[in-house]
């Protein structure tokens, strides 16, 4: 219940958090990267709680995703510098 209620607040606050880190560097990547790995966080504090297979399926989609978009995104700057 209580890890529950902490990855709320966390996906909560990664939302204005991940704007600054972006308004601050000018880079959508950094403020992107920021966004996706509060969610990691949270996700992993879920499963801490209650480590079903659906929550272990879960995050490990979330990471994925985290990894595909991180990736896709290093590459697209690549090509356009």
């Amino acid at each position: 219940m209580i890890g529950t209620a902490a990855a709320l607040a966390i996906v909560v606050a990664s939302i204005p958090i991940a704007a600054v880190g972006w308004i601050r560097t000018r880079q959508f990547r950094v403020g992107i990267g920021i966004l996706l790995d509060l969610w990691v966080a949270a996700g992993l504090l879920r499963l801490s709680e209650d480590a079903t297979w659906q929550r272990i399926a879960g995050a490990a989609a979330l990471i994925g995703v985290r990894k595909l978009v991180i990736f896709s995104l290093a590459v697209s700057r690549r090509r356009t510098s």
